[in-house]
C-alpha cells in the first residue's frame, strides 16, 4: 500500500489536480484511503483499498460528471481493452452510467500500481479534453504502446474493438510474422467469414501478402461473395495482385454486374494487368452500355489501353455519339465517348468513326468536335477535313479555330487558310496563330511566314 502511494504523485498536473485525501476507513478486514481529484467542472476520485487477509491491493477510479462525447464510455473500452490483454487486470466488472463511472483494477506489484496511476491520468486529461470536444491522442498512445508487443491471441482478444485502436492491423501484421503460425491465422480467419467478415478478409488479406493461405482465401471469397459481395471483392483483388484467383475474380465480375458496377470495373483492371479476363470484360463492358455508361466507357478505356476490345469500343462510342447528335439522347454520355474515341486514335483505332463524330458535332457541339480533330491531326489525318472545320468556327468559336489552324500548322498544312482566319480574328488570338506561322512556315512556305508578318506589323 505504502509504494503504491508513492506514485500518487503520477497523477496531477497539467489539466488534473493534486490528488487530496479527503478519508480513511480502516475495519478488521481492509483499510481504505479515500483520494478526491479536482477536475474543473466534474471530480474524480482515488480508492485504494488494502486485504489485510491477502495481502492485497486494489485502486478504485472514478470519475463523476456528465457523460459528454461518451467520454466515460470511451475510459470504459480502453480499461477493458488493457484488461483484456492482462496489462492493467480489472478485479470486477466495470460500473457506469450517464453521470458516473467506476473501474477497479487489481495490483500484482509496485510497477502495476504506477502504471494504473498513469493511466488514471490519461483518462481524466481525455475526460476534460472531451468536455470540450476535442480528440486526446496520449490516451491512444498509451494504449498502442502496451499492445505493440503482444501476441496474436492477446491481440485477437481485443478484435471487437479494432477500430479504437490506433494501429491495430498494422501490430497483428507484425505479431503474424514473429509467431508464423499461420495454421492458426487462416483457422481464426475462416471462423470469422460469418460473423465478422470484415475481419476475416483483413486477415486473409494479411496471409496472401506473405504468400500464405491462398487456397483458403480463394474459398472465403466465393464464401464472402454471398454474405458482402463488396468485401468478397476486395479480398480477390488482393488474391489477383499475387497471381491467384484469376477464374474466381472473373466469375465475381460478372455476379457484379448489376450491383456493383465500379467493383466491376476493379477487377478487371486487376485482371489485366495479369493478362486475363479480357473478352469478359468486353461482353461487361456491352452489358453495362445499358445500365452504367459511364462504367462502360471507363472499362472500355482500360481495354483499349491493353490493346483489346477495339471494334466493340469504336461502336460503343459512335453509338453513343449518334444519340447526341440525332437528338434521342442529348444527355447522352457524349464527353465519355469523345474521351473513348480519343484513347482509340491515340492507338491508331478509329479514325474513320472518329471523323464522320467530329465533322457531325462541328456545329452543335464545337468544343467535343475539336477534342477529336486535334488527336486525328496529332497522328496525321484528314487535314482537309480540320481545315474546313476550323474555317467554320472562325465566327463561332474563335479560340478553337486559331487552336485548329496552329495544330495544322505545326503540321505544316492549312497555311493560306490560317492567314485568311487570322485576318477575321481577335487581336491575341490572331497574334498567336500569325506567330506560330511567322515560325514553323519554311521551304515552300516561307512565303506565308513572310504575309504571317506582314499582317502582324499591321496589328
Amino acid at each position: 500500500l505504502s509504494r503504491a502511494l508513492s506514485h500518487l504523485g503520477k497523477v496531477g498536473g497539467a489539466w488534473v489536480g493534486t490528488p487530496q485525501r479527503m478519508g480513511m476507513k480502516i475495519s478488521p478486514k481492509k483499510i481504505e484511503l479515500h483520494y478526491n481529484v479536482p477536475l474543473r467542472d466534474h471530480s474524480g476520485a482515488l480508492i485504494f483499498i488494502y486485504n489485510k487477509k491477502t495481502d492485497s491491493l486494489e485502486i478504485e477510479a472514478r470519475f463523476l460528471g456528465g457523460n459528454e462525447k461518451d467520454r466515460w464510455g470511451i475510459a470504459k473500452e480502453k480499461a477493458e481493452i488493457l484488461s483484456l490483454v492482462g496489462f492493467l487486470p480489472l478485479s470486477k466488472p466495470i460500473q457506469m452510467n450517464g453521470n458516473e463511472i467506476h473501474i477497479v483494477w487489481k495490483v500484482s506489484d509496485q510497477q502495476s500500481a504506477a502504471s494504473i496511476l498513469e493511466f488514471y491520468k490519461l483518462l481524466a486529461e481525455m475526460s476534460l479534453a472531451h468536455a470540450v470536444g476535442n480528440y486526446y491522442s496520449p490516451l491512444e498512445e498509451f494504449i498502442t504502446s502496451q499492445l505493440r508487443s503482444s501476441s496474436f491471441a492477446v491481440l485477437l482478444s481485443v478484435l471487437t474493438w479494432q477500430r479504437t485502436i490506433t494501429g491495430f492491423w498494422g501490430m497483428l501484421d507484425s505479431a503474424i510474422e514473429r509467431e508464423k503460425n499461420y495454421q492458426q491465422v487462416i483457422n481464426t480467419a475462416k471462423d470469422l467469414i460469418q460473423t465478422d467478415p470484415e475481419s476475416a478478409v483483413r486477415l486473409f488479406e494479411i496471409l496472401v501478402e506473405k504468400d500464405q493461405g491462398y487456397s483458403e482465401a480463394i474459398d472465403a471469397a466465393k464464401e464472402l461473395m454471398q454474405i458482402d459481395s463488396r468485401i468478397a471483392r476486395f479480398l480477390l483483388m488482393r488474391l489477383v495482385g499475387k497471381g491467384q484467383g484469376y477464374q474466381e475474380a472473373i466469375e465475381a465480375a460478372i455476379h457484379l454486374i448489376q450491383t456493383d458496377p465500379r467493383g466491376v470495373v476493379w477487377l478487371f483492371e486487376m485482371l489485366f494487368e495479369k493478362g486475363q479476363g479480357y473478352q469478359e470484360a468486353i461482353e461487361a463492358a456491352i452489358h453495362l452500355i445499358q445500365t452504367d455508361p459511364f462504367e462502360a466507357y471507363i472499362l472500355f478505356e482500360r481495354l483499349v489501353e491493353k490493346g483489346q476490345g477495339y471494334p466493340e469500343a469504336i461502336e460503343a462510342a459512335a453509338k453513343e455519339a449518334a444519340k447526341h447528335v440525332s437528338q434521342v439522347d442529348p444527355s447522352s454520355a457524349l464527353g465519355s465517348a469523345i474521351w473513348l474515341f480519343e484513347k482509340l486514335i491515340e492507338k491508331g483505332q478509329g479514325y474513320e468513326e472518329a471523323i464522320e463524330v467530329a465533322k457531325q458535332l462541328i456545329q452543335t457541339d464545337p468544343e467535343n468536335a475539336t477534342r477529336l480533330f486535334e488527336k486525328l491531326i496529332e497522328k496525321g489525318q484528314f487535314y482537309q477535313e480540320a481545315i474546313e472545320a476550323a474555317k467554320q468556327l472562325v465566327q463561332t468559336k474563335p479560340w478553337r479555330a486559331a487552336v485548329l489552324f496552329e495544330q495544322l500548322v505545326e503540321k505544316g498544312q492549312g497555311y493560306e487558310e490560317a492567314i485568311e482566319a487570322a485576318k477575321q480574328l481577335d487581336h491575341e488570338n490572331a497574334s498567336i496563330l500569325l506567330k506560330t506561322i511567322v515560325q514553323k512556315a519554311d521551304g515552300v512556305n516561307l512565303k506565308f511566314a513572310r504575309q504571317a508578318q506582314e499582317i502582324l506589323d499591321t496589328l
